[in-house]
């Protein structure tokens, strides 16, 4: 299946710099395919993780995760520091009360018991 993905977007990826009538650099084969085996090994990762823990612990962990990489290496290689704000916008983002998540569906409570044993014709 991952093969079918991958080979998908190189086609893609092919003709759209035929199209252009681009052609990459000599340094870009290089990254991409460090690029590539780094994406497929996240993916196998992912699915190892969801065969041995459920899903509503491996997502958002792996999402929280990405974002930390990516915040934790700008402070190593740029040397770029958080302020409050963006701090504090990654933790809202990151704990499930940000814009980035899916709003949460309403389960109604259930009705109390005196009124299943009337519609069934019980007495209590």
């Amino acid at each position: 299946m991952l093969a079918i993905w991958f080979g998908t977007a190189a086609i893609v990826s092919v003709t759209v710099l035929r199209v252009q009538r681009a052609s990459p650099m000599t340094g870009d084969f290089p990254i991409g395919v460090v690029l590539g085996i780094v994406n497929v090994a996240a993916t196998f990762a992912l699915l190892s993780a969801l065969e041995h823990l459920p899903g509503a612990v491996v997502f958002p962990v792996a999402g929280a995760g990405g974002v930390l990489l990516v915040v934790a290496s700008s402070a190593i290689i740029w040397h770029e520091r958080l302020s409050r704000l963006a701090l504090a916008g990654i933790v809202r983002g990151r704990s499930g009360t940000g814009p980035d998540e899916p709003p949460r569906p309403v389960v109604p409570d259930s009705p109390p018991a005196s009124a299943l044993a009337k519609s069934s014709g019980n007495v209590l």
